[in-house]
């Protein structure tokens, strides 16, 4: 006799367990989370603006907004509250995005798999000038969502991540490619 679980959190909990488990390098590993980021969130960005309920999501993604943008000072103080208030909002800003959008599937993939990209985040060193521009990047992209204006929020969502997937490779080096500069 098997017992059977329908339970999606299960599912794809296990999945990622699988992935975590296998035997891929870390860089690949934070690659395909990036990709897995930059997909799910334009395909949200790209569908808000048809939400019935997007004010109520809006108003999330300029509160994680205004949160990022309040810490910004005290990351050029280097204070790791600041850090991790900005660190905290960011991801909150992007699990609201998805979770927006009300895709069961993808809001379960997301959760399950952003947790380990958080946590590279956290590991990556960037400037409190980088820090700065981000939080302003994330504005810009509330007001696009704000405005209706589909094609530049999807650019905003594509620009940021791009930028945050450069500086995750950068810390995390392609061992193929690192092999064939030795």
């Amino acid at each position: 006799a098997q017992v059977r679980n329908n339970n999606l959190d299960q599912y794809v909990e296990s999945i990622s367990t699988t992935i975590v488990n296998s035997k891929v390098s870390q860089a690949k590993l934070m690659r395909n989370l990036m990709q897995v980021r930059i997909t799910v969130a334009t395909s949200a960005a790209r569908e808000f603006s048809r939400l019935e309920n997007r004010e109520e999501y809006l108003s999330q993604l300029w509160n994680a907004s205004n949160r990022m943008e309040a810490a910004v000072p005290y990351i050029f103080q280097k204070d790791a509250k600041g850090l991790m208030d900005f660190n905290r909002a960011e991801s909150d800003f992007h699990r609201t995005l998805v979770i927006a959008n009300g895709n069961q599937i993808l809001s379960c993939i997301y959760d399950n798999l952003s947790g380990m990209l958080d946590t590279a985040m956290r590991s990556i060193k960037f400037s409190a000038s980088q820090m700065e521009k981000r939080s302003k990047d994330y504005s810009y992209l509330c007001e696009a969502l704000q405005n209706g204006q589909t094609d530049l929020a999807v650019a905003l969502v594509l620009v940021t991540l791009n930028t945050l997937e450069s500086k995750v490779m950068d810390h995390y080096p392609d061992e193929s490619a690192m092999i064939s500069y030795a």
